[in-house]
């Protein structure tokens, strides 16, 4: 796993599209404290996105407001990232 510099929580897992085991799927868990404000009534979702940050699938996420963070179940290597 590689955390990705710059302003977006974003993660790459390497080799891109490479399958976890089913039957132990990782939890991949990112801090959503000091990302840009969301709309109003969104919340933060772990998100597998392309090299450009275009979401491709959102993830079923489970968000902690008092810790800042969210997260969800991986199936494959790729890139994700919190999305509002």
């Amino acid at each position: 796993m590689e955390a990705m510099p710059g302003l977006n929580r974003t993660v790459r897992f390497s080799p891109e599209g490479l399958l976890f085991n089913p039957a132990h799927l990782p939890s991949l868990k990112l801090d959503t404290k000091g990302c840009a404000l969301p709309k109003k009534g969104s919340e933060a979702k772990v998100a597998y996105v392309n090299e450009t940050l275009h979401i491709l699938n959102l993830l079923p996420s489970v968000i902690d407001s008092l810790a800042g963070t969210t997260d969800a179940h991986l199936k494959h290597f790729s890139r994700y990232a919190v999305a509002w």
